[in-house]
């Protein structure tokens, strides 16, 4: 177990590549949990909080608070690293308390590849298998990028706004560029 201690990870302290910055967490990421609570969950105010009780069992990690789940509903407003912390928790929480809700039924895959995506991509360095690194990245921008295409045209609320027209969505297609 002590052995998780020694790997080689990202530091958010030291350095946050611009591109990973904003074209994934203040980008797909702050979209994507904007769209889950302003829009998704806008008329099922249960869901909601059964999603912010959902997110507090997670309150015993390190930089999750009361006010982060209590502020949920003004998501819009959170920071990188806020929406790096639910990047990480969110495809859990969907994938084990809301598998049976069909609101969740388009967004959670997405949610899913946004997670792979963001374990890919906070890596300090890659010592071996470069190239395997490399198309493991482009695979899951592809996937994401599928499966926001999928929610954009099966998700057929009003203020919903399509993910495909999103700059810093194609943003993406050139993130190995960075890496």
């Amino acid at each position: 177990m002590d052995v998780v201690l020694d790997l080689d990870s990202f530091d958010p302290l030291t350095n946050t590549p611009i591109e990973i910055l904003h074209n994934i967490l203040l980008g797909v990421a702050k979209y994507l949990v904007t769209d889950l609570v302003k829009v998704v969950l806008k008329g099922h105010p249960s869901l909601l909080n059964k999603l912010m009780d959902s997110l507090k069992e997670y309150e015993k990690f390190q930089d999750l608070s009361q006010k982060f789940t209590r502020l949920l509903r003004h998501c819009s407003l959170f920071l990188g690293r806020d929406f790096k912390i639910l990047v990480q928790i969110l495809p859990i929480v969907l994938a084990t308390k809301f598998l049976n809700d069909n609101e969740f039924f388009l967004i959670a895959p997405c949610f899913v590849y946004l997670g792979h995506l963001c374990s890919l991509v906070f890596v300090r360095a890659v010592k071996y298998n470069y190239n395997s690194y490399i198309a493991k990245v482009k695979n899951t921008v592809t996937s994401l990028i599928q499966k926001l295409y999928f929610y954009d045209k099966n998700y057929s609320i009003e203020c919903h706004k399509l993910y495909i027209s999103k700059l810093k969505l194609h943003l993406l297609t050139h993130l190995l560029n960075n890496l």
